[in-house]
C-alpha cells in the first residue's frame, strides 16, 4: 500500500496494487449428469462475485474456458490472460452432498497461496460459491464489507431458484441453448423475483 497526493489536492489517496485473477472451470472428479453443469457455472458465479471488489481485476469466464483441463499451462495462462493469480478447483458429488475443493495459486511460479474445501447439500449451492469467494478475498488480504453481517445484495432468497440460475448460465454459453436458458431464468424469477442477476441474464437472452 502507498499514500499519495492528487495534483492540486491535499487529500491523501490510498493506492493499492492491482491483483489480476482468473477462475478456471472446475474439474469434475466423478461425472454426474445432475451436477456436471457446475463445472462452469460455479466458477463463473465465483468470478462474478469477486468482480466487484476493489483492487481486483477478474478475467471473464470466456477467457477462463480456454484453459480448462486437468493441468493448465501456468506460464501460458499468465501470459495470455495477463493474470498473476488463478483459482482452480474440483467437484465431487456424494449422495445429496457436493464437495468443492479450490486452490488459489500464484502464477507463473505455481506457489500455492491457499487451499479450501467446502461441502454443502445440493440444495445450498450458494454456500459453495460464497465460501470460496470469501476465502480467496481473505487470502489476497482484500477488504470485504459486510462479512458476517448481512448477505450481499445479489444473494438469492431461494435455493431452488439459485440452482435454476446456475443451470441457465451453463445453457446460455451457447446460442442454441439461449431459449432453454431463458425459460430457466424465468422459472428462477418466479421463485425469487428479487434476484437481480437472473433479471440481467434474462434481459440478455431476450436481447440476443
Amino acid at each position: 500500500r502507498a499514500i499519495g497526493l492528487v495534483d492540486g489536492d491535499n487529500t491523501p489517496v490510498l493506492a493499492r496494487a492491482l491483483t489480476r485473477l482468473v477462475v478456471l472451470p472446475f474439474r469434475v472428479l466423478r461425472p454426474d449428469p445432475e451436477t456436471d453443469f457446475l463445472a462452469f457455472s460455479l466458477p463463473d458465479a465465483i468470478a462474478t462475485s469477486l468482480a466487484g471488489i476493489g483492487s481486483l481485476i477478474v478475467r471473464s469466464s470466456a477467457v477462463a474456458a480456454r484453459f480448462a483441463g486437468e493441468a493448465p499451462d501456468l506460464k501460458a495462462l499468465a501470459a495470455t490472460a495477463d493474470v498473476d493469480r488463478v483459482v482452480m478447483g474440483t467437484l465431487l458429488r456424494s449422495g445429496d452432498q457436493l464437495r468443492a475443493a479450490a486452490q488459489l495459486v500464484e502464477i507463473p511460479g505455481g506457489t500455492l497461496l491457499t487451499s479450501h474445501t467446502v461441502q454443502a447439500s445440493l440444495s445450498d449451492l450458494f454456500r459453495l460459491q460464497d465460501d470460496i469467494a470469501h476465502r480467496v478475498v481473505e487470502a489476497l488480504s482484500l477488504p470485504l464489507a459486510g462479512r458476517g453481517q448481512s448477505p450481499p445484495p445479489d444473494a438469492p432468497h431461494n435455493a431452488r431458484a439459485y440452482e435454476l440460475y446456475l443451470r441457465a448460465n451453463e445453457l446460455a454459453r451457447t446460442y442454441d441453448g439461449l431459449p432453454r436458458a431463458r425459460d430457466l431464468y424465468q422459472r428462477c424469477l418466479d421463485l425469487d423475483p428479487t434476484f437481480a442477476p437472473a433479471w440481467a441474464h434474462l434481459g440478455r437472452c431476450h436481447r440476443v
